[in-house]
């Protein structure tokens, strides 16, 4: 899951933080003065770029593994996700969805992203569909799997095919989908505020650099 990904990230990163908090324990600031703004700056700048590196990471293995991030763009959904939510839609096989499922199907080029209602046999004479019951010795290996928004009352009007299939939702982010729309459609904003960001955290390093730290040893005693 995007936890684990995550988690292994923040692991592969973990030495690199490891060896800069040890480094940044034993320096001792020229001008006392200062020393505490600055060390508190100091680990301030090894945590957010830590987390910056993980979270990059992180988005990079999903992206290779094939997940796809969406945003949530009508209420058909709600309350269970919210317009301007971002989710993360993770790849799985056709065989392996279950009703109950939150899944994304693209349908002429358009993503739908609703819960799996049931297994229908087909539809009657009225147009109705005739759902399945799990106790259906035939449930596992025949019927079509059909979807329904939350917010609906009715299910979709048509079943879900295996070439439509997108993936299934693992985690929504509400409000997120705002940032995330801003930064896919809004590139030299982005771009700017990218590098305001890494200008900041380069100046903070350089003034770190700047000052003039020694080593803290102690004397070996007799």
């Amino acid at each position: 899951s995007v936890y684990k990904i995550f988690g292994y990230t923040q692991l592969f990163c973990y030495n690199y933080r490891r060896e800069v908090l040890l480094k940044l324990g034993k320096w001792k600031m020229k001008f006392e003065s200062y020393k505490t703004k600055v060390d508190i700056g100091d680990i301030i700048y090894v945590i957010v770029r830590g987390i910056m590196v993980s979270l990059l990471g992180t988005v990079l293995i999903m992206m290779m593994l094939g997940y796809n991030f969406m945003i949530v763009t009508s209420g058909s959904m709600t309350p269970t996700l919210p317009v301007g939510s971002l989710v993360i839609v993770q790849p799985i096989e056709y065989d392996e969805l279950e009703e109950g499922d939150i899944i994304t199907v693209n349908r002429g080029g358009f993503n739908v992203t609703h819960r799996i209602y049931g297994k229908a046999k087909g539809k009657d004479y009225n147009g109705d569909w005739v759902f399945m019951k799990k106790t259906d010795a035939d449930y596992e290996t025949s019927g079509y799997w059909v979807t329904k928004g939350d917010a609906s009352d009715t299910p979709d009007k048509y079943y879900i095919l295996e070439d439509e299939l997108v993936g299934k939702v693992i985690t929504c982010l509400e409000s997120v989908g705002y940032v995330y729309r801003f930064v896919k459609y809004n590139t030299v904003y982005s771009v700017i505020i990218l590098c305001l960001l890494m200008l900041e955290l380069g100046v903070a390093g350089y003034i770190k650099d700047m000052v003039e730290v020694v080593d803290i040893e102690e004397d070996d005693e007799d």
